[in-house]
Parts: C-alpha cells; sequence; structure tokens
C-alpha cells in the first residue's frame, strides 16, 4: 500500500489514494464490527421471549414506488424476522403499470402475514404523497419510517420498544450504509446522542426514525420539501418532544445504488435546496432571524444569525476575572496568549452561536498549520480527557469539521462564554489547572442541560510554541470519576476506532 501511495504522490494524486485507502478501511471495519455485534440465535430468542407487559404496537410506514423485487423483498423480509411480534407493517404504493410485480409480491405476504397491509394507490403522490398515504394506514402508538429499498436488523423494533419503556417519544439508532447486498457495508454512521446544533446543520437522525404518532399528528409530513422531507419533519418532532432516545446500535440498513440518497447527493441534487428550506423554515419558527446556505453544494448547512451583542475581550490568560468582562457585555471572549484568529469572523462565528437561547460557551478549532492540534475534549475512561479532532487532516468522520456541533468540553484556548450561565454555576473551579478549568465548566454546563458548542468554522492558529499538555490531576479526577466511566454521549468508543 505504501509503494503505490509513493508512486501517486509522485504524479500529485496522494489525496485521491488517501481517500481511497480511507473508505476500504471504512469497508474493513464496518464489516468486522457487524459481525462482531451480531446477535446469536439465543439472543434473539431472548428478545422474542420477553414480556414488555404493556402491548404497544410500533406501525411501520413505507411508500412504494417502481421497486426492485429482491429489494422489496429483502426490506419485507427484514420485517418478518423482528424479534418483536407487536409491529403492523403499512405500504403504500405508488408504482405504475409497468411495475405490477410489486403489488403481487406485497399482497402474497400480505395472505401470509396479516400484520402486511397494503394500499394500491390511484397514482404516485411522490415520496411525501406516498408516506402520507401509509402512515394513514397506521393504527400504531408509534410509527417508524422504513424505505422501500432498506431493511431493519432483527432487534430494530426490540430496542425501540426498550425505549419506549424508559419514556421516548421520538426514537433514532446508528445506521450503515450498504451496496447492493446487504453485507457489503461500506460505513457505520456511529451518532451522537441529540445533537441540536448538529441537527440544524445536517440531518444526522435520518435512519432509523420512530416517532409517537400523537407527536407526528402535530408535526406532519409537508409537501414543498421533498428530498429532504424527513429533516424538515425531524426538527419539528424533536422541538416537540419530552424525550429523544438514542439507541446506540446499527440497527438499519440504508441501501446505497444509482437512485438513492445514500449513493451520493448527485443522486438527487433538489435534496440540497429543500434540507436548506427546511432548516430555514425551523429557524424562522423559532423567531431567529438568520440566513442559512449550504455548503459547497453538500447537505450541510451554515447559518448566519444576526449578532445582537459583542463580547468583552478578557486579557488574562489564567485565573480570568471574568466579573470586570460581564460589567459591560452579556458574553466574555476569551484567547490565549499564544493564539490568534484568522480573521474577524472568526470571532464572529463564535458570537453567533453564543448568543442562541440555552448555550453556556462556544469554542474554535485550534490549527498549526494545517494540522488540528486543539479545540474539543471527549470524556475518556482512562484518559478522562482526550482531544477530539487532534491530528485529523481531513473534513473529519461524516464530515463533523465543516459544522457547528455539540460537545461536552472545549479547551480553553478560544471561547466565549455566556454571563448568565458562568454566575449559575459559580464561575470556574480554581483549584483546577488551566485546560481543566474549562473542561469542568463545561461538562457542569452540559450536566444542567446546556448546549457546549464547538464551531470548526471559527478558525485559530498558535503563534508560538505550544504548551505540552500535562496529566490530568487528582482533583479533577476525583471529581469526575463517575461521569467519565461511560462513553462521552458525542463521541463513542465505536466512533474513535472509526476515526482513526
Amino acid at each position: 500500500m505504501g509503494h503505490i501511495k509513493r508512486i501517486f504522490k509522485k504524479y500529485g494524486f496522494v489525496g485521491l489514494v488517501d481517500e481511497g485507502i480511507r473508505q476500504l478501511q471504512y469497508r474493513q471495519k464496518a464489516y468486522y464490527y457487524l459481525n462482531e455485534s451480531a446477535l446469536t440465535d439465543d439472543e434473539k430468542q431472548l428478545q422474542k421471549d420477553a414480556d414488555f407487559k404493556e402491548n404497544i404496537l410500533i406501525s411501520l410506514a413505507v411508500p412504494v414506488y417502481n421497486t426492485p423485487e429482491h429489494y422489496l423483498r429483502e426490506m419485507i423480509e427484514s420485517v418478518l424476522e423482528q424479534t418483536y411480534y407487536n409491529w403492523e407493517l403499512c405500504i403504500a404504493d405508488g408504482s405504475d403499470g409497468d411495475h405490477g410485480y410489486v403489488r403481487s409480491i406485497i399482497k402474497g405476504y400480505a395472505e401470509l402475514d396479516s400484520r402486511i397491509k397494503y394500499a394500491c394507490l390511484n397514482s404516485n403522490l411522490g415520496i411525501v404523497g406516498n408516506t402520507q398515504a401509509a402512515i394513514k394506514m397506521a393504527e400504531g402508538e408509534y410509527i417508524g419510517l422504513l424505505d422501500h429499498d432498506d431493511a431493519l436488523a432483527p432487534n430494530a423494533l426490540y430496542e425501540c420498544r426498550r425505549a419506549i419503556t424508559q419514556g421516548a417519544d421520538v426514537i433514532y439508532s446508528n445506521e450503515v450504509t450498504v451496496d447492493e447486498q446487504l453485507d457489503k457495508p461500506r460505513i457505520i454512521h456511529f451518532k451522537p446522542e441529540f445533537s441540536p446544533i448538529n441537527l440544524l446543520a445536517q440531518n444526522y437522525i435520518c435512519h432509523f426514525l420512530v416517532f409517537k404518532k400523537e407527536l407526528y399528528n402535530k408535526n406532519n409530513l409537508r409537501a414543498g420539501y421533498e428530498g429532504s422531507q424527513d429533516h424538515d419533519l425531524v426538527l419539528r418532532l424533536c422541538e416537540s418532544a419530552a424525550r429523544v432516545y438514542f439507541i446506540p446500535k446499527v440497527l438499519y440498513f440504508w441501501r446505497r445504488h444509482k437512485s438513492s440518497a445514500a449513493s451520493g447527493i448527485e443522486a438527487k441534487p433538489y435534496c440540497i435546496e429543500s434540507g436548506r428550506k427546511a432548516v430555514q423554515s425551523y429557524i424562522d419558527s423559532l423567531g431567529y432571524y438568520a440566513t442559512v446556505s449550504a455548503y459547497n453544494d453538500m447537505p450541510l448547512y451554515h447559518i448566519d444569525f444576526e449578532t445582537v451583542d459583542d463580547a468583552a475581550p478578557v486579557s488574562r490568560p489564567t485565573n480570568y476575572n471574568l466579573d470586570i468582562a460581564f460589567e459591560t457585555s452579556e458574553h466574555a471572549y476569551i484567547c490565549e496568549k499564544n493564539m490568534t484568529p484568522y480573521d474577524v469572523e472568526s470571532i464572529r462565528q463564535l458570537m453567533i452561536y453564543a448568543q442562541l437561547d440555552n448555550v453556556a460557551v462556544v469554542g474554535g478549532i485550534l490549527l498549526k498549520g494545517k494540522k488540528i492540534v486543539g479545540g474539543a475534549y471527549r470524556m475518556d475512561a482512562e484518559e478522562f480527557l482526550t482531544p477530539s479532532y487532534s491530528g485529523i487532516l481531513s473534513n473529519g468522520y461524516m464530515r463533523r469539521l465543516l459544522i457547528p456541533q455539540n460537545v461536552t468540553a472545549l479547551a480553553n484556548t478560544a471561547v466565549i462564554i455566556n454571563k448568565n450561565v458562568y454566575k449559575e454555576l459559580k464561575g470556574f473551579d480554581e483549584r483546577l489547572r488551566d485546560k481543566e478549568r474549562m473542561a469542568d465548566f463545561c461538562i457542569r454546563a452540559w450536566q444542567a442541560g446546556y448546549d457546549v458548542i464547538f464551531n470548526p468554522l471559527a478558525k485559530f492558529r498558535v503563534t508560538g510554541k505550544q504548551k505540552k499538555e500535562k496529566k490530568i490531576s487528582a482533583v479533577f479526577k476525583s471529581k469526575w470519576k463517575d461521569t467519565v466511566i461511560r462513553d462521552d454521549p458525542y463521541f463513542s468508543e465505536d466512533l474513535m476506532w472509526y476515526q482513526k
């Protein structure tokens, strides 16, 4: 592999090789992960025998249109293989006359299992209309969305039923993109727990999506957002939900083929504008003044919120006296002495998110040349705090380095802090070391229900020698040992091996 890379580097194709190697590694790791995490027959039987006491019906809504036969059969078979029994499969078929086999196949399965409900539509109503028709058939308390050419893992509904027991009314899971064959994975999307800032920038929730029917009746699918109708829906569902619940397991197989969105946005280019409209509509409904734009013809959205306040700068690199800054502003801007913003826009990128409701602190990304050397931390059971993106040269896993996002903790390199949250949490813990003070403040803010945001669009460079990271102090370890024993909610251990 190294020899090939040297040849391509000579002729200027090293970027393509790096990407090719990365894709190959993703596939190998995805294949290994799925095999290692596959249910045994005994585990399947235990799930089938589980007694949930309360009998809750989950309705799967599937819009069908000219589905290839083997895709259709695999989708239906994946539902029939569910370890949770109390489901119904509601299929609305808008296929044309040249695809009569679709109707025959579905009706054949329906004759074998009464849980399969079928409606043959007079015409194709499009993705929104066909899905609405399928949902109208649903009698369950909860509805799950399943595409006609995709498939579910056998424990998908069982895991959703467990989430319902925990009071969930919107549920989502990890998913895997596959090639034509379900056993040929390309990449697994290991998602964070509910991250409202991430969701503004991209529909990271996507599949598998299950929600309370009562909630849907107040926030139903809307025409005019075709291609990103699910992003439009999930933004509004999550805003109304009492509890958004994440299942950190691969429950959905998203098939990649020439006409699917999974194969690349070029398959459905109108999705980008639909997604932009969906985010703009949602931002407008919250009463913010902002302009939403798509980034580089991708379904990634940058939001330019109108700034209504400036942050007072704080000059001291340690033991920050924020009370003085807060006398003149609702926010304080901190930047270490050996770090400088790339431009004024970088500071503004911090401010436009710092001013949002429920935001405690926003931090930028620290670069040395093109190399990332700091910005956000993740909780780690061994190291306690580990830089989230250090050393990465690409756009990051699932393009995360192109969007603002929720994190657990920030470095104290370049941040803007909200005055009210700072005072509520009684400031920094002065017993801790420099980097620990900011991380500690962020974790306390996160535990109190506030958003901590890492914005890689706000760029700062190291202008001198970077300090060597010190080991975590005994005081910090004692304070947070019970918190870091589990995965960071925004960076799972599964994601970490995938990112290497």
